[in-house]
């Protein structure tokens, strides 16, 4: 059901002259949720009911009352979590999560000196640098997007997603791709040093002298540090030869070492890490062939690639490490409700880029640049219209 052709079943909602608590109820009970007494709670104290409408157009939503209805659409029983809460741009994003994290009281869950308590709401940002500019994307940008997709593909999904359209369409590393390269450091267990540090190379981790920025490790000695950005915080890998003798956090800033752990995951904070199946030798090679690219600057890249080297303007060759780039809809549950603001602005927003998109591509040709087709970066306008129709839907 396309949001065009879908008013039968989309009935509008105008909160105007209503409170919040009375809105907010209404809202509950056309997706299904509310009581069946009408109590106007639209919580628990009735029969739940299964959901009867598909989509629930509200008005006068401005502002930070959007992220008000999200918490509560997030609260919501019955639906698998993250809610998905999408924006028409990234300002708007930016704005709503922070909103969010007022309105739902806590950054966290749990105490806030756990380094392990995820957050009630993730923000998956925009990559503003195009695949095809000769400036590189944001590094925070893109650890921030690795670190949520890895929640996502583990279950330890944040109550509320945020995202922008353009954030939302951008193509991502397959989800089964993406657990191969996950590893876990365990207390008690042998490890090879060299190999771990390798990993986190691999990666894309940035090694410094001292640990300070999610994505960064440093080694001395038997003690390896690392800013896993799943966690709130550092950790400290302490070897007695190659056994895990102590896993801690520490405080960034002082330095000092925090609550010990047994186990903790290492996730790449990067796209350009070859995965299963790629062809990557190939698609380079076949690019380089479309654009006429000199062979020789094509064996050098490839060279490169081949000893790990991260270089400017790798991120433009990202399809290439990969045997298909995703839609983010493989790391979202069945069943998660979306807030979707002014959709018909997202879809917009999408053509546009794409156009924008297939322009700058055939210009990077004409140059005889390697570059890959948007398709390879983006999702199809048709694609994310499914998935806004993929589950309910409030907009």
């Amino acid at each position: 059901m396309s949001m065009e052709d879908a008013s039968a079943d989309s009935p509008d909602s105008d909160l105007s002259g209503l409170s919040a608590s009375a809105g907010f109820a209404a809202v509950a009970r056309l997706l299904g949720v509310g009581d069946q007494a009408g109590d106007g709670t639209g919580g628990g104290a009735g029969k739940m009911v299964r959901a009867h409408h598909k989509i629930v157009r509200v008005h006068n939503t401005a502002g930070s009352f959007a992220a008000m209805l999200c918490a509560e659409l997030a609260a919501l029983p019955g639906h698998a979590r993250p809610l998905v809460a999408v924006t028409a741009d990234e300002p708007s994003a930016q704005a709503l999560a922070r909103d969010l994290r007022f309105f739902l009281a806590n950054a966290a869950v749990g105490p806030e000196n756990d380094p392990t308590a995820p957050s009630r709401v993730a923000h998956l940002p925009w990559l503003e640098t195009a695949p095809w500019a000769d400036v590189s994307p944001d590094r925070r940008a893109i650890v921030q997007r690795m670190s949520t997709l890895f929640r996502l593909s583990q279950g330890m999904a944040a109550e509320v997603l945020v995202a922008s359209a353009l954030a939302l369409a951008r193509r991502v590393v397959p989800r089964a791709a993406y657990a191969d390269l996950v590893d876990v450091v365990q207390k008690g267990e042998e490890i090879d040093r060299d190999a771990l540090i390798g990993k986190l190379v691999q990666g894309g981790y940035a090694r410094m002298p001292v640990v300070e920025d999610p994505g960064t490790f440093a080694v001395r000695g038997g003690v390896i540090d690392a800013f896993v950005p799943l966690y709130r915080f550092p950790l400290r890998v302490e070897l007695f030869g190659d056994l895990v003798e102590s896993i801690r956090f520490f405080d960034p800033e002082t330095q000092r070492t925090m609550r010990a752990v047994d186990e903790v995951y290492v996730h790449p904070v990067r796209e350009t890490v070859r995965t299963r199946n790629d062809r990557l030798r190939d698609r380079i090679l076949e690019a380089g062939d479309l654009a006429e690219h000199p062979s020789s600057k094509t064996r050098a890249i490839l060279d490169q690639i081949d000893k790990g080297e991260d270089f400017f303007g790798i991120e433009a060759l990202t399809p290439a490490f990969h045997e298909r780039m995703a839609s983010i809809a493989e790391y979202l549950p069945e069943g998660a409700l979306l807030f979707v603001d002014e959709p018909d602005a997202c879809i917009e927003a999408l053509d546009a880029e794409l156009d924008e998109g297939a322009e700058s591509y055939r210009a990077r040709l004409a140059e005889h640049r390697l570059a890959f087709p948007p398709e390879d970066f983006y999702v199809s306008v048709d694609e994310l219209r499914a998935l806004f129709d993929r589950g309910q839907r409030v907009e």
